[in-house]
């Protein structure tokens, strides 16, 4: 009973891929997908030919196309307004770097993305 069903297995298995991935699509699906693939390559498109940014909306998860400078104005707006941030006359993480002495910074940089077992064996060469 159990190998009639393993033997079996195979083919229902072949015969239900078929039936659920390569059933004809309907004309309307076809025409959906070829109108949303042109509209993707249009926005692309203008993405590419332009400085603009593609986001999306606060409210409904809509995208919006906007150009660059727009953006630019309306974070700067918002950070006038906010009060809350304060542009840094220099880097902080370079006061780091010339902090430490001793340890050479280009291994342990170049192996960011790597374990940190690798990185901690650095500091003993």
């Amino acid at each position: 009973m159990t190998s009639n069903i393993i033997k079996q297995f195979p083919q229902q298995l072949a015969t239900y891929l078929c039936e659920r991935y390569m059933a004809p699509i309907s004309y309307l699906n076809i025409y959906r997908a070829q109108n949303e693939f042109q509209i993707i390559k249009s926005v692309q498109r203008s993405l590419r030919k332009g400085k603009y940014v593609l986001r999306v909306t606060d409210k409904g998860g809509v995208f919006r196309i906007g150009h660059s400078k727009d953006y630019e104005q309306k974070a700067e707006a918002y950070r006038q307004k906010a009060g809350a941030y304060v542009e840094l006359e220099n880097n902080p993480l370079w006061i780091i770097f010339d902090n430490v002495e001793g340890t050479r910074l280009i291994p342990i940089v170049s192996s960011m993305h790597t374990p940190t077992a690798d990185t901690s064996n650095l500091r003993r060469l």
